[in-house]
């Protein structure tokens, strides 16, 4: 799927994963990673380490992050994640990476991160990460959901 300026619907980041949820008829969680990123276009691809091993920029973005999101000349969008990663952390890489694919402001930026990026105890986090992590939570965990449950 492609996003463009015509499916701005607001600054906030969780907007953009309530209708993406929406339209593949995902309401309640588990919501599945793989749904989601298939609905995008996005295909997910395991990175085993022997893999990342001989590939020295891979490691060390790795150290950082066990996903990332990237497009090739050919148009077609991967998300990388490494293989070794406790599910529940790829999960929410994987719909952090989601967030970046659905938030029109997005595209066409670079979403490979260092940790400076993604420290949720610095105050210099980007601004972007935090977007996509807003979004990847509402993929999650649909706020809608979540507050409907938690007042039962």
């Amino acid at each position: 799927m492609t996003r463009v300026w015509d499916d701005y619907l607001g600054n906030s980041p969780g907007l953009y994963a309530r209708k993406v949820l929406k339209e593949c008829g995902l309401r309640e969680p588990p919501i599945c990673e793989q749904t989601v990123a298939d609905y995008l276009g996005l295909q997910v691809k395991e990175v085993a380490q022997e893999d990342i091993k001989r590939f020295a920029g891979i490691k060390k973005i790795l150290k950082v992050v066990c996903a990332w999101l990237t497009t090739f000349p050919n148009g077609k969008s991967y998300i990388f994640v490494d293989s070794e990663t406790m599910h529940e952390r790829k999960r929410m890489s994987i719909f952090h990476e989601c967030g970046h694919n659905v938030i029109p402001w997005h595209n066409g930026h670079d979403h490979l991160c260092c940790e400076n990026d993604i420290d949720p105890t610095s105050r210099k986090i980007k601004i972007m990460e935090r977007e996509a992590f807003d979004c990847g939570s509402e993929f999650l965990m649909p706020k809608e959901g979540f507050i409907e449950d938690a007042l039962s």
